[in-house]
């Protein structure tokens, strides 16, 4: 049982749900405690099912948003105790009945803030921004527009090949799976990455929540029935034809606890040829 595990322990199954929640819920959860009106169908949709959840069975984690930060980029060690203290002040109140692991925060602070800010779940940040730095950089020379003719698909898709295994990236990896997909035209991946917008750090940030909430998924299915509440588009689309199926633990004294992750994709995500260049079965 790792460090955070201690925190759910007593809401294992049979017994309620383990929600995991996405900074743009904690956002939305900020704006309803400050008594301000709702008008997107969605927030009015995921306000309902906040509603919903809170029952004394259930247990309401900060845990994802927390590593993810409030920065866009991985943050420090005190950068990380002042996110902690500030999703906690938002947070707090808002459940009449589910519990929460915010006293679980207050009392392991210092410990929280140093496992997370060293990057309990990956350390790749700058691997993966080197690689998105250069697919948008393709991407504004091959099109501007939202979409790559199909003429070229094959070109664009071994340059992001080639330039993967440059910096020993691996294929399979879950961004370059992203990247190719976006060259495909599919929206799962245009949604997640937005090449108009050119923001490597954003994109990263998307995709490194589906390492994390697979992580978390594969590792406690067993134990907890976990769920994960997002108000994301793509991200939703994604978990759709993107399942973790394995996850490997590593860990390093200096970095923190890192992981492999495994991967299946929907057969209709990309052409069977493109596969077999990134060595995936179709």
């Amino acid at each position: 049982m790792n460090l955070f595990e201690i925190n759910w322990r007593n809401f294992r199954k049979p017994r309620g749900t383990l929600y995991f929640l996405d900074k743009n819920v904690l956002q939305l959860i900020h704006t309803l405690q400050e008594d301000k009106q709702l008008s997107k169908p969605n927030e009015i949709e995921m306000q309902s099912r906040l509603k919903s959840i809170d029952k004394s069975t259930n247990m309401v984690s900060l845990m994802l948003s927390i590593i993810e930060g409030r920065r866009g980029r991985k943050e420090t060690l005190v950068e990380k105790s002042q996110t902690i203290i500030e999703e906690i002040n938002i947070l707090k109140g808002f459940f009449k009945h589910a519990n929460t692991d915010i006293a679980f925060f207050e009392k392991r602070s210092e410990l929280s803030s140093d496992v997370l800010s060293r990057g309990y779940i990956e350390s790749d940040e700058a691997l993966y921004v080197s690689y998105l730095n250069i697919f948008f950089n393709l991407w504004g020379s091959y099109n501007e527009n939202s979409s790559i003719p199909p003429k070229i698909r094959a070109e664009f898709t071994d340059k992001l090949i080639e330039y993967a295994k440059t910096i020993n990236m691996q294929p399979q990896y879950l961004v370059v799976i992203l990247t190719i997909g976006a060259v495909y035209g599919k929206s799962e991946a245009l949604q997640i990455l937005k090449p108009k917008d050119k923001n490597s750090h954003n994109a990263y940030a998307d995709i490194a929540v589906i390492t994390r909430l697979g992580n978390h998924m594969v590792r406690f299915s067993e134990t907890y029935n976990c769920d994960f509440l997002t108000m994301d588009k793509g991200l939703l689309a994604c978990f759709k034809i993107i399942k973790i199926t394995s996850v490997s633990l590593m860990v390093n004294k200096d970095e923190g606890e890192t992981t492999k992750l495994e991967i299946s994709i929907d057969k209709s995500f990309l052409p069977d040829h493109v596969l077999k260049k990134l060595n995936i079965k179709p």
